[in-house]
């Protein structure tokens, strides 16, 4: 009996620790890509030089302090491939206040960067330093555990016609 109790107890443990990412998935499945190393992830569609078509949208969202924003993309990128897709588009992406009075508003979207390499890396600065750590960025109304990032994007199968 007291193994199954501290079995039980580990489990919840780890739970707890590693973070939960919520994940949902609109749109066709095909068959699995090869292996997930294969499923490449692009922050803009500008980026991609070949055709493609998209076989659905999908989000993630974990809490900031739980779960890092690399996390998320790998989830993405396991999902995608579980689906069938050769690649991951990132849409969007919001850190939402969970404590808001007005209910979840974005205090920062990826959007208010222009699509450049650096401007992307100035966004998961600022989200993943800032916004999580309140002490270094002086932003005292953002409680660690009372934000949620938000990932939005589209999963692509490239088009077979060389193009």
């Amino acid at each position: 009996m007291k193994n199954i109790k501290f079995a039980m107890f580990s489990a919840m443990a780890a739970m707890m620790i590693s973070g939960c990412i919520s994940y949902s998935y609109e749109g066709k499945k095909s068959e699995p890509a090869k292996k997930i190393d294969d499923v490449r992830v692009f922050n803009s569609v500008t980026e991609i030089k070949r055709s493609y078509t998209v076989l659905g949208t999908a989000t993630v969202s974990a809490y900031t302090q739980d779960v890092s924003r690399d996390r998320m993309i790998a989830k993405l990128r396991s999902e995608a491939q579980k689906n069938g897709a050769d690649a991951v588009i990132v849409t969007d992406q919001q850190i939402v206040s969970v404590n808001s009075d007005s209910g979840a508003q974005p205090f920062t979207t990826a959007f208010d960067y222009d699509d450049s390499s650096q401007n992307w890396r100035e966004i998961y600065r600022d989200i993943d330093q800032n916004f999580t750590n309140p002490e270094r960025s002086g932003h005292n109304h953002v409680n660690p555990g009372a934000a949620r990032r938000i990932i939005y994007a589209k999963f692509i199968k490239f088009d077979t016609d060389g193009k």
